[in-house]
Formats: structure tokens, C-alpha cells, sequence
């Protein structure tokens, strides 16, 4: 109980030390339960290893024999969707999203359906169905007053699918909304920073500022922020081969790949 109960306090701080405390708790019971599963689950996560989340959160939901109709399974199901996005599982993400949303949408928990409403989002966005993407942030918007981050985290999405579109004008209109929201948070300005500067890459400065700035910051922040610095490289290794400026290409897939190699065998 020690232990879970440290972790549950570590869970936002420092999932590095969450994930240690619940191992313990494992050690010390010798049998997986279910929501010490999920809760490791979640600190892998955090963490940005998708890979090992998948493993805990499918055997909590293999194990779980409580109450189907409370938002445990549709929520831990939520979360391996997202793991499943972030490795490239695209049509099962989109089977567990389908399979999900209307049973949180049905239990009385805004936050949670409106986090997995941003993580369907994000799933639009890795399969490049902007508009589809749109949506979803505007659906997550509507639950998540009452949470700055995910709410600004939505509002940023929605920026990001309206640049892709090229609607930059509607794209405009809402940065200084999320910029103020942003302010208190370093990480979403640098989010929100980052995405104003990639509505002109042709900009030496915009480019200088996500290689310089924006990326080592990301990077640096460790979890699942690594990724958002890896769909940032990706874009700029696109517009460099567009450019045919080949060294800077194989710059940004050379960075690329480290960052995923951070992600599988070095600190998350």
C-alpha cells in the first residue's frame, strides 16, 4: 500500500520515480492487479514508451474483473488507443477509439471523455485527416474548461490541422486566444511557438527557432513531448527535400532516429 500510494503522488511529478514505486508494489504483492497494472501502464506512457504501456495496460484489461459499465476499461482502453497512435497501430487505435467514445460519452465524466476525444484528435492527425481532426478538438474544447492543459493542448491541435490546410487566416484568429492561455505553461508556448513558426518554414528564422529551440526543448522535456519533437523533425525533413537541401534532410532523420532510439533504450 506504501508504495501505491507513492506512486499515485509521484504520478504527475515524476512518472520515473511513480513507475518505480509501483514495480515494488508488484514485487511486494507477487500478484498483478488490475489497476496497479493500468497505473504502471500510464507511467510508461508518460514516459513516452508506448511500447511497454501497450504490454501493462492489455494485461490490466485482461485481468480486470470489475464493474464493466465504470470508466476503467473504456478509460485504460482510451490510453492503449493513444500508445497504439503513437507506434503506428492506426486502425487499432481507430477500432478502441470507435469502440470507446460513446460508453465515456454515457458516463457521467467530462475530463475523461474530453481526453479521449484530444487523443482521438491526435490520431487524425498522424492519418492526415485534418478536417476529421478539427472536429475532435472542438468536441475536446467543450469538455475541458476546466482543464488548461488539455484544453490549450486542443486548441494548439486545432492550429496544427488548419496550417496543414493551408487555412491560415482561420489559423490566425485563434493564436492569440492560445497564446494567453499558454503563457503560464512553457511548454505549451513553446508547443504553440513552434507551430506559428512552421506556418513559414521558407523563414530562416522560423526554421532556426524549431531547431534551436523548440526541439532540444521538447526533447529535453522527455514522454510523450519527444514525440511532438519527432513531428516537428519530420516536417522539417520534408521541407528541406522539397528545398533539395539533402544534408539538412539527412540532419533531421539522423535526429529522428535518435530521438526513437531514446524512446526504446534510453531515458524516457
Amino acid at each position: 500500500m506504501y508504495h501505491m500510494n507513492k506512486g499515485f503522488l509521484c504520478q504527475n511529478s515524476d512518472s520515473n520515480k511513480a513507475m518505480g514505486h509501483f514495480l515494488q508494489a508488484l514485487n511486494i504483492t507477487g500478484k498483478p492487479e488490475a489497476r496497479l497494472l493500468a497505473n504502471l501502464g500510464a507511467a510508461c506512457y508518460n514516459l513516452g514508451k508506448c511500447h511497454q504501456a501497450i504490454l501493462y495496460y492489455e494485461h490490466a484489461l485482461a485481468i480486470y474483473n470489475g464493474d464493466k459499465t465504470n470508466a476503467f476499461g473504456p478509460t485504460i482502453n482510451g490510453q492503449l488507443a493513444a500508445c497504439y497512435t503513437h507506434v503506428g497501430e492506426y486502425s487499432r487505435a481507430e477500432q478502441l477509439f470507435d469502440k470507446i467514445l460513446p460508453h465515456l460519452k454515457s458516463v457521467d465524466n467530462g475530463l475523461v471523455y474530453g481526453q479521449q476525444l484530444y487523443n482521438r484528435g491526435i490520431l487524425s492527425m498522424y492519418t492526415k485527416c485534418y478536417d476529421e481532426a478539427i472536429d475532435f478538438f472542438e468536441q475536446t474544447l467543450v469538455y475541458t474548461k476546466n482543464n488548461q492543459q488539455i484544453y490549450v493542448s486542443a486548441l494548439i491541435g486545432k492550429i496544427n490541422a488548419l496550417i496543414k490546410l493551408k487555412r491560415l487566416t482561420e489559423c490566425k484568429k485563434i493564436i492569440d486566444t492560445t497564446r494567453s492561455l499558454a503563457e503560464e505553461c512553457e511548454k505549451l508556448t513553446v508547443m504553440l511557438t513552434a507551430s506559428i513558426h512552421q506556418m513559414n518554414l521558407n523563414n530562416p528564422s522560423a526554421t532556426a527557432y524549431l531547431e534551436d529551440e523548440a526541439i532540444p526543448f521538447l526533447r529535453a522535456s522527455g514522454g510523450i513531448s519527444k514525440f511532438t519533437a519527432i513531428n516537428i523533425l519530420k516536417d522539417l525533413e520534408a521541407h528541406y527535400l522539397k528545398k533539395k537541401s539533402k544534408q539538412k534532410a539527412l540532419n533531421m532523420s539522423h535526429t529522428i532516429r535518435e530521438i526513437y532510439e531514446e524512446l526504446f533504450y534510453g531515458a524516457g
